[in-house]
């Protein structure tokens, strides 16, 4: 249980780290489309309009981390300031030949966890979890009103040919007809399309029986361009991200607005394709709320010829001064606008931060190399002699005893930074950065005097040494006198090779000692 609720607060906390970026970006994205559309509904195709708002759908389907060149955000990007690496330390460590002590055992309390609980982010996400659980399954019950709305209507063969003469009029083939089912239902619903693999057209019946072929026609060829724009489809769409976004508030203005848009490019084709019978277009909108529309028509599965009266009115007015544009659809040029519109838009994440050379890559740029002529007798007796000053342990391997003289002077021997001593010639050479090339001269030059006097280290040395003596004092004696001297102390006993010994704390170690060369 304890790792399921681990588990989940750490999916809250990526949903969070999701949901956030997510909501503030495609927030600012409807925003942005909102005005335009606002600026530009009546110099713009609705075609056009519809396809711009697309681009909000897009833009929930892909990660609010993704990031590409074309967006500003890719070079909005701040530059984090350079980072300059600290050298790391080196520490020697040595061991005597003699035993060491074992360490006491020191019994720590034993700390029990606190049972973990669920978090804030692990509430928010268990909660949107149930809330779009719930709204997807009130979509499987409209789908399955539809579905039975589908299985209870009747077929229209009347109108069989109604429906080619619609067909015939969008300049589909004729090969399509037996595709679409149409069929007739009871009530007064708005005509819709519904069907994601098997599309079927449904009439009510009070429209079929009181429309004239025209209106009729009409009304079918509407719906027929709603499947050739895969609007069902696209509807099924929206309803799922809906579900997913259902706390997104402006998704639920924005969806509306894509179906209202949505309607208004239908209606552009249907009023192209009408052409000299265009003008009966509006007037058959009045006729269908009169006769079908009982109440807006909501419901997932079903795309249908309006859906509330408001938009129906609006439509109605934006026809009646209706110019016809050249195109209903979209042409490459607009095409191309869309997907570069799509290729600012929604890719908002930050870009990768600009590549700041490291102190480290810069040095390697201006690195130069430099040989140092010497007299080997001379240099390498000289160098032996430092051997004190920069070793604890005597040594006689000249070597080792120049590197540690030259890192005590800052000075990287590691690759590529290594030494090339030709002993024949008395040539010493080394690559590094200029300033570093200049310290590594000098300190040659010291250890090359013929009189033996090296002024090492340098005085502009960064690297200070600290030597730290660690020692123990060994005494044998009575318990007896043991026990008059260590009142007071606290000793932690052990035991090594069958001998019992005692060690003492830092602080209280010279006041041990004085007890017992007193004593």
């Amino acid at each position: 249980m304890n790792s399921f609720i681990e588990t989940l607060n750490q999916w809250g906390e990526n949903f969070l780290s999701f949901a956030w970026p997510m909501l503030w970006q495609s927030s600012l994205l409807i925003a942005a489309l909102f005005a335009f559309d606002l600026i530009y509904r009546r110099k713009l195709r609705a075609s056009i309009r519809y396809a711009l708002w697309l681009v909000v759908l897009v833009k929930l389907c892909v990660p609010p981390t993704l990031a590409l060149p074309t967006s500003p955000a890719w070079w909005w990007h701040a530059t984090p300031p350079p980072v300059v690496a600290k050298p790391a330390p080196h520490y020697t460590v040595t061991y005597a030949d003699a035993p060491l002590p074992e360490l006491p055992l020191v019994t720590l309390p034993t700390i029990v966890p606190p049972a973990p609980t669920l978090t804030k982010a692990a509430w928010l996400l268990a909660g949107s979890v149930a809330i779009s659980g719930l709204l997807f399954g009130w979509m499987l019950v409209r789908w399955w009103q539809v579905a039975r709305l589908v299985r209870q209507a009747t077929a229209a063969d009347a109108f069989s040919g109604h429906l080619a003469d619609a067909l015939r009029l969008m300049r589909a083939p004729e090969a399509n007809v037996p595709s679409v089912r149409l069929k007739i239902v009871a009530g007064r619903i708005s005509p819709a399309v519904c069907g994601l693999f098997r599309p079927t057209i449904l009439i009510p019946k009070t429209l079929a029986e009181n429309f004239s072929d025209e209106q009729l026609r009409a009304v079918l060829l509407h719906e027929l361009i709603h499947l050739r724009r895969c609007d069902v489809w696209m509807n099924c769409w929206q309803a799922l991200l809906q579900i997913f976004y259902w706390w997104h508030p402006l998704l639920w203005i924005a969806n509306a607005r894509i179906r209202r848009v949505r309607e208004e490019a239908v209606d552009d084709a249907v009023m192209l394709a009408l052409r000299d019978d265009a003008d009966h277009y509006a007037p058959t909108l009045l006729e269908v709320a009169k006769l079908a529309l009982n109440r807006p028509l909501v419901s997932l599965g079903l795309v249908g010829i309006m859906e509330s009266r408001h938009a129906l009115r609006q439509r109605i007015e934006r026809l009646v001064d209706f110019r016809a544009p050249r195109h209903a659809g979209l042409t490459l040029v607009s095409l191309l606008g869309i997907l570069a519109f799509t290729a600012v838009a929604v890719p908002m994440g930050e870009g990768p931060a600009p590549v700041e050379k490291s102190s480290a890559i810069a040095a390697a740029v201006e690195e130069q190399s430099l040989t140092v002529k010497v007299n080997p007798e001379i240099f390498i007796r000289n160098v032996k002699a430092q051997a004190a000053r920069y070793l604890l342990a005597p040594t006689n391997d000249y070597t080792t005893i120049l590197v540690e003289a030259l890192v005590n002077e800052d000075l990287d021997c590691g690759p590529p930074h290594g030494l090339a001593f030709n002993t024949k010639a008395g040539e010493i050479t080394t690559q590094n950065t200029p300033e570093k090339l200049e310290a590594f001269r000098q300190v040659i030059e010291q250890l090359n005097r013929a009189d033996g006097n090296c002024e090492l280290p340098l005085r502009n040395s960064p690297i200070q040494k600290k030597f730290v003596l660690i020692q123990a004092h060994i005494y044998q004696m009575r318990v007896a006198d043991f026990e008059k001297i260590t009142p007071g102390l606290d000793f932690y006993p052990s035991r090594h090779g069958g001998d019992s010994w005692w060690s003492v704390m830092p602080e209280n170690f010279e006041q041990l000692v004085g007890r017992v060369e007193s004593s």
